[in-house]
């Protein structure tokens, strides 16, 4: 019989991988409109970006930055878990606690958004659709997570 070679990619290094992937996928959706408002007679939407980091109309939201940022760390501590070894789990449950938080403070866009805009503008901010591309990577991400750690000997 013949003996195979460890040289090649296991299930934890690629599942490192495509979870590092799945945090930087809501960072890149941030250009699509999360939040919409009316104001007056016209009705504003905002992107993920200018919900975050502000534009002329709107302060920076450090709720909505960590909404967006939190995937990315989530997905450096799983492969740092990998690089780390098969028996560290400590790296595995920052990973999930990142994505789970993050998916969390993406359905709250809008109320971080109501703070944002002021007590002199009455609104109801209703969420969109980026929300949502944006959270399902993330919780595929946090799912990525769960497996490695029910993986993890």
């Amino acid at each position: 019989m013949k003996k195979r070679s460890n040289s090649g990619l296991n299930i934890r290094q690629i599942m490192s991988v495509f979870a590092l992937v799945l945090g930087i996928l809501p960072l890149a959706l941030a250009g699509l409109k999360v939040v919409s408002y009316n104001v007056l007679i016209t009705t504003v939407e905002v992107s993920g970006f200018d919900a975050a980091f502000g534009n002329d109309n709107l302060d920076p939201n450090f709720g909505v930055m960590l909404a967006y940022l939190l995937p990315l760390a989530g997905g450096i501590l799983a492969l740092l878990s990998n690089v780390m070894g098969k028996g560290n789990r400590l790296f595995n449950i920052l990973s999930l606690a990142a994505f789970v938080v993050s998916a969390i403070m993406l359905f709250m866009i809008p109320q971080f958004m109501a703070w944002n805009i002021g007590d002199s503008l009455t609104f109801e901010p209703k969420m969109l659709n980026g929300v949502i591309f944006a959270a399902i990577p993330t919780i595929l991400g946090g799912l990525t997570q769960v497996f490695l750690l029910a993986t993890n000997d």
